[in-house]
C-alpha cells in the first residue's frame, strides 16, 4: 500500500510515502438504479466529502438540504441531475429517495438507531434470563 521512499532534502532524511499508484489503481463494483426508464450506472463507491459534509452539517436543515444536493451532483452528475429534474413532477423528496437507496445499495440498510439496539439487547437478555 504505496511506495516508501527515503528523501533527502536539505541533509536531512524523511520518509515518504506515495499512494499514486494504489488510488490510480483502485477498482470499484458498480451499482445501477433507473429513473424515468433509463439506467444509470455510478461506481459503488462514496467521495469522502460527502460523509465529511454529513457529519459536519447534522442538524442543520438547511446546510443538510444544500449536502444532499451536492451529494447528488457528486454522485449521479449534473448532467444526470438535470435530465431528472427536466421532469416537472421531480420533487426534492424523490431526489432524497434516490440518494437514500443508493446508499444502501453501496453500504447495505443502516444498522439500527442506538434506541432500538438498546431495546434489542434488553429484550434478547430477558429471553436468556433464567426462569
Amino acid at each position: 500500500m504505496g511506495n516508501v521512499h527515503n528523501l533527502d532534502t536539505l541533509g536531512k532524511k524523511r520518509r515518504f510515502r506515495d499512494f499514486d499508484d494504489m488510488l490510480r489503481e483502485t477498482q470499484y463494483d458498480t451499482v445501477t438504479i433507473r429513473v424515468y426508464g433509463k439506467d444509470y450506472s455510478i461506481p459503488a463507491r462514496m467521495p469522502a466529502i460527502i460523509p465529511l459534509l454529513m457529519a459536519r452539517h447534522e442538524g442543520d436543515p438547511i446546510m443538510t438540504r444544500k449536502v444532499s444536493l451536492f451529494s447528488a451532483e457528486k454522485l449521479f452528475g449534473d448532467q444526470t441531475i438535470l435530465e431528472w429534474t427536466a421532469n416537472p413532477d421531480f420533487t426534492l423528496e424523490h431526489l432524497d429517495a434516490i440518494l437514500r437507496e443508493t446508499f444502501v445499495l453501496i453500504y447495505g440498510p443502516p444498522d439500527a438507531e442506538p434506541e432500538e439496539q438498546i431495546e434489542d439487547d434488553v429484550e434478547k437478555a430477558a429471553d436468556k434470563a433464567p426462569k
